[in-house]
């Protein structure tokens, strides 16, 4: 199976990603939507949140599974190659761990998530990028795939194959 790290990181043969910590701006208007429910929210009304406050969250991918891609576990039917159907995955987990912006988070959602809440709201309001916004680590990319794995399985009571090793 192709290492599809290497294809969303090109540079993985350096151990780490930390070279590619961004330092972009936050979001550029304070009308926005929940990167999370894509409720409708002013930026001071929520919480800025950095890649890995996300994705190292199993919370964050049972959300995910039972609403804005609930459909992809009846990907293929009953028929699908798994193969493809892992291949799919780990593209939609690289996909969101090489998020490099910050994420806005609205209230309801802040609670599938551990964090500095007075830090995090203190970004938005002032609307500049939490520190360490960027690319998460290499390690992370792991613990991410380790929630990713778990939510699966408590969402859809199946094993996935080893998604670590697509990283």
């Amino acid at each position: 199976m192709t290492n599809l790290i290497n294809y969303a990181f090109p540079y993985n043969h350096m151990g780490f990603f930390d070279l590619f910590k961004s330092s972009s701006p936050a979001k550029t208007s304070t009308s926005c939507e929940c990167d999370i429910c894509s409720k409708k929210m002013t930026l001071s009304d929520g919480y800025l949140l950095t890649t890995k406050d996300v994705v190292v969250q199993k919370a964050y991918w049972e959300y995910a599974f039972t609403h804005q891609w609930g459909y992809v576990h009846d990907l293929g039917g009953t028929n699908a190659d798994p193969e493809m159907k892992t291949r799919f995955l780990a593209n939609l987990l690289i996909n969101q761990i090489n998020q490099n912006t910050p994420w806005s988070i609205c209230e309801t959602c802040s609670n599938f998530f551990t964090f500095d809440k007075k830090t995090a709201k203190k970004y938005a309001q002032k609307n500049i990028s939490p520190p360490n916004t960027g690319y998460i680590t290499r390690a992370e990319g792991i613990q991410a795939a380790v929630a990713f794995m778990d939510a699966w399985k408590k969402v859809y009571n199946e094993e996935l194959p080893d998604l670590r090793k697509e990283l």
